[in-house]
């Protein structure tokens, strides 16, 4: 049995700031950016996976000549010109290149791909169509800074050279959060590398595509972008290519449907960064980037047993204030034997000590591959450790001395294996649950939920999460904190990614993140706040209601019920003033989908009356929300069965809605959203049996989440359904 040693005795303070934070649903690509060459005078570009109304499509061609013709613009109808112009001519050769942009249509929506009219002396041209959501299509301006449109400046003319840098005119932007878009040509089959502006700083490559037809009439085009978190002057858009080479470059700003919030005063995320070499801070809010990483202190590891010489995992708490928190760390060790040492320093990295070490694994002589570290709201930690096949969880106090113990040497897993814990993390959110990140470094990352119950702890499967193109991450990803609102940041190979806690229920329990700042060395990343607000884990799917012989029978589904209590049925006669009448506790598979039913005798109420029913669901913290609200009519007919096929359904798709009616009716269809504004409304006559109904327009809803309320004058039914991106 290895030893464990207790070295440092520290006390803090218990100080614990929350607060609430608005959300700004950023600017983002849709899909990837589709691509396609062509020696003729058109060119049919597939459209970006997922299009969606409202979208803002963006193409980028570059037409070339090899036997001395002028070259004008491509075309297509309904686009509008951003900018167009010669980028360049050599003897016979020449350059043209086209922008043009269109906010997408219903049309558009059901078309598979775009052709665009080329010049008709074009010998080689190249083009990339990619599209951007959360845009405010028609509150900005043109390309050219006049009229409406989707832009929030004018977008910069091309800057044309014969260099191996392609540089682009700086814009400057009115709107927080706008999307900056680069977009280059070349005039050979060249690549680019190493896009980047003063401000936002480095963008993200989206495009890079060329065409080699075996002459001097090559093309390449090229596009990057980011977010910039701040209004202001980009300064110019630079991109290396790996020759000299006609070129050109320009700038543009898409304007945000939802401008970026404020920045936030000082640093509020904490990274083990430089691969695990440097503890930085970062500014971040509501998944967007303000600055980071900054360097804060070198990790150090006196008296290490184990010969540890950089992080593998960092924690933070708020004690004794937020802005002076301690700083806690693990080595990262090749041979451990499943000895765990912990170090801790002050806020600036000052007074580094050995706490102490932990045997996780008992007799085991065996190394742990993956050891991670989470900061609770008392000021404790928690290690979540494992070899591939086993799962331990610790606990370490530090007030008023430090001590450490194994809580769980097998925690159980639903919904997922031990194995998938190659990387990962865990952060611990205000009520005590333990958000477990799990990668296995070949594409399947998944995020798990749990409370700690000693000996017996269960984490459970909650989502699998995919990167911001709906694929799962390449290399490893490994690090989780959350903000104040509840929502999570993760850091991967490449960077860091946000996901909202108002949209994480997505289909099939799958979270698609949002990609913030493209950073690479991030170990680890660590938070000082703990929300008691992260999404409440119960989804409900459906709620009924349906009465025979004077009893209403409800009917409601749910899944993903993690650490969920129980349903408190209420029941009122004017719509505002609710009775509980029943309670129904949580019942089998917490991962699975599961149905309940009530029935409610109301034999004893004369006439004809009308009864309001809702649901509250309390968890095992003791938070709880409401479901939405249903009618039921005393003696009336009603409507039963109601389905919507398919659900969760694609973006810009419609559907069928199928129900059974006892009689004859005009039904009035209402689609509300989860503010409760209504944002559809249709009505129809129904006949007795069964029925199928289309709602008009209904492709062109934006993804999230909504209710769909049917009232045909005697009860009103509703159910919910989720629309994917």
């Amino acid at each position: 049995m290895k030893k464990f040693t207790l070295l440092f005795a520290i006390s803090f303070l218990a100080i614990l700031l929350f607060s609430n934070v608005g959300f700004s649903q950023a600017i983002q690509q849709r899909g990837n950016t589709e691509t396609d060459g062509t020696s003729g005078t058109s060119l049919t570009i597939n459209k970006p996976s997922g299009l969606a109304v409202g979208d803002v499509m963006i193409v980028n061609i570059a037409q070339a000549d090899n036997d001395g013709n002028t070259l004008g613009n491509a075309s297509r109808s309904g686009w509008i010109l951003v900018r167009g112009g010669s980028y360049g001519s050599n003897s016979s050769n020449s350059w043209w290149g086209t922008v043009l942009y269109k906010v997408a249509t219903a049309s558009d929506v059901s078309s598979s791909s775009f052709s665009f009219t080329l010049d008709g002396d074009n010998d080689n041209a190249v083009g990339g169509l990619m599209a951007f959501y959360n845009v405010d299509a028609s509150g900005g301006v043109g390309p050219n800074g006049s009229g409406t449109g989707p832009f929030d400046v004018a977008a910069s003319s091309y800057n044309t050279d014969n260099s191996s840098t392609i540089t682009a005119s700086g814009i400057t932007t009115s709107t927080n959060g706008s999307g900056i878009i680069m977009l280059g040509l070349i005039g050979d089959n060249k690549n680019f590398s190493d896009w980047s502006t003063t401000s936002p700083g480095s963008l993200s490559e989206i495009l890079d595509y060329d065409r080699n037809i075996g002459g001097s009439a090559d093309v390449t085009v090229g596009a990057a972008w980011a977010r910039q978190s701040v209004a202001g002057a980009t300064g110019n858009g630079t991109v290396t290519i790996n020759s000299t080479e006609y070129n050109a470059g320009l700038l543009m700003a898409l304007k945000p449907a939802h401008p970026a919030p404020p920045a936030p005063a000082s640093a509020n995320l904490w990274a083990a960064s430089s691969s695990g070499t440097q503890i930085s801070s970062f500014k971040v809010s509501n998944g967007y980037y303000f600055a980071g990483p900054n360097n804060i202190f070198t990790p150090s590891f006196p008296g290490t047993t184990t010969s540890a010489t950089y992080t593998s995992a960092i924690g933070r708490t708020d004690k004794p204030t937020a802005a002076n928190g301690y700083f806690y760390w693990i080595g990262n060790t090749t041979g451990n034997n499943g000895v765990v040492e912990i170090w801790g320093a002050d806020a600036t990295g000052g007074s580094p000590t050995r706490l102490g070490s932990l045997d996780m694994n008992g007799s085991s002589t065996s190394s742990l591959g993956f050891v991670r570290l989470g900061m609770d709201a008392q000021g404790n930690g928690w290690i979540l450790a494992g070899n591939g096949s086993t799962l331990y969880l610790a606990k370490f106090v530090t007030s008023p001395t430090f001590s450490a113990s194994v809580v769980d040497d097998n925690v159980t897993l639903v919904g997922g294996s031990v194995s998938t814990f190659q990387n990962g993390d865990l952060a611990i959110s205000g009520t005590g649950n333990i958000y477990a990140l799990a990668n296995d470094g070949s594409g399947l990352t998944q995020l798990f939920l749990g409370m700690p119950n000693g000996s017996s702890t269960t984490l459970t499967k909650k989502w699998d999460l995919l990167d911001n193109n709906g694929n799962g991450f390449t290399g490893s990803v490994n690090g989780v904190a959350f903000d104040l609102s509840g929502s999570l940041y993760f850091s991967s190979s490449d960077g860091l990614y946000y996901i909202d806690a108002n949209t994480v229920n997505g289909p099939a329990g799958t979270v698609e993140t949002r990609f913030v700042k493209a950073v690479t060395g991030l170990h680890d990343l660590a938070s000082n706040v703990f929300p008691t607000n992260s999404p409440l884990p119960v989804k409900l799917i459906s709620f009924s209601g349906s009465i025979k012989n004077g009893v209403t029978n409800l009917k409601w589904e749910t899944e993903n019920a993690q650490n969920f209590s129980h349903f408190e049925v209420e029941r009122s006669e004017d719509g505002s003033n609710f009775t509980s009448i029943a309670t129904k506790n949580a019942s089998g598979d917490i991962a699975s989908k599961v149905a309940y039913s009530y029935d409610d005798n109301l034999t004893s109420f004369s006439g004809e009356r009308s009864f309001f029913y809702r649901l509250k669901m309390v968890d095992l913290d003791g938070k709880y929300t409401y479901s939405n609200v249903i009618l039921i009519r005393k003696g009336g007919a009603t409507i039963t069965g109601i389905r919507i096929v398919p659900n969760p359904l694609r973006q810009g798709s419609n559907v069928s809605i199928r129900f059974e009616a006892a009689e004859s009716a005009i039904v009035h269809f209402n689609v509300v959203d989860i503010s409760g504004r209504i944002v559809l409304r249709q009505q129809n006559r129904v006949e007795e049996g069964s029925n199928s109904v289309s709602l008009n327009n209904f492709n062109q809803l934006q993804s999230g989440t909504y209710i769909l309320q049917m009232n045909d004058g005697r009860s009103v039914q509703s159910t919910k359904f989720i629309i994917s991106q």
